[in-house]
C-alpha cells in the first residue's frame, strides 16, 4: 500500500517540474538579447566619451599651467 503514495508523489513532482520548465521558455529571448547588447554598447560608448572628456580637461589644465 505504500507504493501508491510514492508513485503519486513522483508523478506530482514530475508534473510540477514539467509545468515550470514550460513556463520558463521565452519566445522573446532573442529580442531581449539584442536589447541588452545595445544597452551594453551604449554604456561602453558613454564610458569612453566620459573618459575622453576627462582626458581633454586634464590636458587643458596642464597646458594652462605652462
Amino acid at each position: 500500500m505504500r507504493v501508491k503514495p510514492a508513485v503519486l508523489a513522483v508523478l506530482l513532482l514530475l508534473a510540477l517540474l514539467s509545468w515550470l520548465s514550460f513556463r520558463a521558455t521565452d519566445p522573446n529571448a532573442e529580442q531581449y538579447d539584442r536589447v541588452f547588447k545595445t544597452l551594453d554598447r551604449f554604456s561602453a560608448t558613454e564610458s569612453a566619451l566620459q573618459r575622453d572628456v576627462l582626458s581633454a580637461r586634464a590636458a587643458g589644465l596642464s597646458n594652462a599651467l605652462y
